[in-house]
């Protein structure tokens, strides 16, 4: 068993939601040839979370020119897949005796739907939405402590 405590200095701001199914189906093969009888499949589905933001604040650099900070923040980026092991259900399944379903089988839909989960958060535009929530984030948080400057930011 491995324990490990780290500071993290990560800003989520944007969130994508999903649920989705994973299909997947396999046959035993000899060289090239599909062996009859060996077919199994399955079909799950899972709810899951991509998460997006600024993964480390502390490379932030601010700077101040007469009445205008200027805060230069690290680009967003996808900070974390998760997939919600409690929502898990199978939907159908067909074992086989000669080839059954493996953990790995599922392990390896589950590294399949990640990337799925992924591709589509950047197609629905997850890092613009961060990155506009992180400018209006940090604006609420700078305006208050800093009175009556005005707040650029630049993203590096």
């Amino acid at each position: 068993m491995k324990e490990k405590l780290e500071n993290i200095a990560e800003l989520n701001t944007g969130s994508y939601l999903c649920t989705d199914v994973i299909t997947q189906a396999d046959s035993k093969k000899y060289k090239d040839w599909k062996i009859p009888f060996t077919e199994k499949s399955f079909i799950v589905q899972y709810d899951g979370t991509v998460k997006a933001g600024i993964k480390d604040l502390t490379k932030t650099q601010v700077s101040q020119k007469g009445e205008t900070i200027i805060v230069r923040l690290p680009e967003v980026e996808i900070t974390g897949i998760e997939i919600d092991n409690d929502s898990f259900e199978k939907l159908d399944e067909s074992n086989n005796i000669f080839n059954p379903i493996t953990v790995e089988d599922l392990n390896k839909a589950q590294k399949n739907l990640k990337e799925e989960m992924y591709q589509r958060a950047l197609e629905k535009g997850i890092l613009d939405m961060a990155k506009s929530n992180a400018e209006e984030v940090l604006k609420g948080m700078l305006s208050g402590a800093n009175g009556d400057y005005d707040i650029k930011f630049e993203w590096q």
